[in-house]
């Protein structure tokens, strides 16, 4: 029984890393990549930025995102979701710009990160995450000199505290009274 079990579980975890394998996207600049963002003029990082300068450039490449690509159609199933398809539809949601400002931080200079989001709504995880049309966001993370920020794909949003410190995914209901301008003020009805 214990055998059956642990090739079970085996089985399950072998399955489950083939398929992150399998699903996992290539976030590579590409020549099409540089290309578009060249002739988009988009900045780059520049030696000894301080952290502001950092913030107001992360600021500006997502400001460029959420006003070049306005449109909320979605990029259709199976279609690429590289920054050319966006700029010729002009279009795309929250996973379709997060992927833009994804790519757009690489080639400024920074590290960033794919975040999904699944809003629990009081929900257990495990329920939440199996069932259709869930509430879920995508967003960009992007690693300063004092770590990583939240960068929403939807509306003109960082996240950082008062004070200016940034704050990742993981803590913005751990911060939630001292964030800057929080469009997620109410943690009982979003509850990561």
């Amino acid at each position: 029984m214990i055998k059956r079990f642990l090739y079970l579980l085996c089985s399950i975890f072998f399955i489950l890393v083939m398929l992150a394998y399998i699903k996992n996207v290539n976030t590579s600049l590409t020549e099409n990549d540089y290309i578009v963002f060249r002739a988009e003029n988009y900045p780059t990082l520049k030696k000894g930025m301080t952290l502001k300068e950092e913030l107001d450039l992360i600021r500006v490449i997502q400001f460029k995102v959420l006003n070049d690509i306005k449109g909320n159609d979605p990029i259709p199933n199976g279609s690429p979701r590289e920054p050319y398809q966006l700029y010729e539809s002009r279009s795309g949601l929250c996973f379709d710009r997060s992927r833009l400002l994804d790519k757009a931080y690489q080639f400024a200079g920074f590290e960033s990160r794919h975040v999904y989001i699944l809003f629990k709504l009081n929900t257990p995880f495990y329920k939440a995450f199996f069932t259709k049309m869930h509430s879920s966001h995508a967003v960009t993370e992007v690693l300063t000199s004092r770590g990583w920020v939240y960068v929403d794909s939807n509306i003109p949003w960082i996240a950082l505290t008062k004070a200016g410190n940034p704050v990742d995914s993981n803590h913005l209901w751990l911060t939630r009274g001292e964030l800057l301008n929080s469009p997620y003020t109410d943690q009982d009805n979003y509850d990561l």
